[in-house]
């Protein structure tokens, strides 16, 4: 799991997972340790925020409620042993028919896995239905800057984007 952070590609499968789940990894160097959560870890495309003597010692994945309601997505073109094309993970928690505590990530996307806050807002406090899911892709649509790429076309992703929340 550990060589899976420190690579930091925008396609690993457990990113968006430790994205929302507010995981951290605590790193190791000549000046002492620290915590960072996962969701802010990476500066660019394969470029974590560490400093060159620092090292992922440990890593800390809260456990979900009993009430969460955790998805997690991965679509490629095989169906076992391939690279991801898109990945996601969706996690929220339901008050009666409401929604609350939405956290959405989204990898494949961007030259980084990504969170998506406006998506995230968007859903808090809606009624949980197909139709408040349906707006919510739209504006994942809008909230990532996919590329094309041999995995998948920038017009593919975009529209996984929203079919995965839809799913």
């Amino acid at each position: 799991l550990a060589g899976n952070i420190a690579n930091g590609s925008p396609i690993a499968d457990s990113l968006p997972f430790l994205f929302v789940s507010g995981a951290e990894v605590e790193v190791s160097g000549v000046k002492g340790e620290r915590r960072i959560k996962v969701s802010e870890l990476y500066s660019g495309y394969r470029k974590m925020v560490l400093t060159e003597d620092e090292i992922i010692v440990r890593i800390y994945i809260p456990m979900p409620t009993k009430s969460t309601i955790l998805k997690l997505y991965k679509v490629s073109k095989r169906e076992h042993l391939d690279i991801s094309s898109f990945t996601a993970a969706i996690s929220l928690e339901r008050n009666g028919e409401k929604i609350a505590n939405a956290r959405v990530a989204y990898g494949g996307v961007a030259a980084v896995v990504l969170k998506l806050p406006k998506t995230e807002e968007f859903l808090n406090g809606r009624t949980f239905s197909l139709d408040t899911f349906r707006q919510a892709g739209e504006i994942a649509m809008k909230e990532i800057t996919p590329i094309s790429d041999v995995r998948g076309s920038k017009d593919y992703r975009l529209q996984l984007a929203a079919n995965i929340m839809e799913k």
